[in-house]
């Protein structure tokens, strides 16, 4: 509903495994993830390598937290948008943190919004330009080890492609050493879905099951 892009047969690309894709493995902002997480997602660069899949270094054009930042104001201005009516109708229905995140909304200056979206435009190409001659980035899916269940974690590795409208994918991939899950995660190009799922699908099988948290 949200883009007349014709889609392509998400089923038929999640069913083909046997072409090796070609990745970028995003060297440049292994300093944010804990040493568990940069050390995993090394060996699974590695693994999928040794599969069969082309690997590339590649880096960020921007520091991620300018990205992370140019989304921030987005995300305050259209939550304030949305729910600004609901907050006030019914403020204790709100998690503490979304209704910080939509009082600060109502804060931002319309200027900040628009030189906002200014930018969100002219760094796609940028972003899109990361990805010439590959299929995908491997990057981590987030920095640490899954969280206990009073958050969903930090979006740093995510946040930058809801920006962009890239599709990404988070694949399980193995247990930390107090066997809490670890992930890694795919991303291709907007509307390129069937070349996300197909990738995912062929390092799926490469990964085989995961082992279970409980021993």
């Amino acid at each position: 509903a949200s883009s007349r892009q014709p889609t392509s047969d998400y089923v038929a690309a999640a069913q083909r495994k046997n072409r090796a894709p070609r990745l970028g493995f995003v060297v440049d902002e292994e300093k944010r993830a804990q040493p568990e997480v940069a050390e995993h997602l090394k060996e699974m660069a590695a693994r999928f390598e040794r599969a069969g899949a082309q690997l590339r270094e590649v880096r960020m054009p921007r520091p991620m937290s300018e990205l992370l930042a140019v989304r921030g104001i987005l995300c305050e201005v259209e939550a304030s948008d949305l729910h600004a009516h609901l907050l006030k109708e019914k403020p204790d229905g709100y998690a503490t943190r979304i209704r910080d995140l939509v009082q600060v909304g109502q804060l931002v200056p319309g200027v900040a919004y628009l030189h906002a979206q200014r930018l969100r435009r002219r760094l796609r190409p940028e972003m899109e330009k990361m990805l010439e001659g590959l299929d995908c980035l491997l990057m981590p899916t987030a920095s640490d080890v899954a969280p206990d269940p009073s958050t969903t974690g930090e979006n740093w590795y995510q946040g930058v492609w809801s920006l962009f409208g890239f599709p990404s994918i988070s694949l399980p991939s193995g247990l930390s050493g107090e066997r809490l899950p670890l992930a890694v995660q795919l991303v291709a190009l907007p509307y390129r879905e069937d070349t996300l799922l197909s990738a995912a699908a062929w390092a799926e099988a490469v990964l085989g099951p995961m082992p279970s948290p409980v021993p």
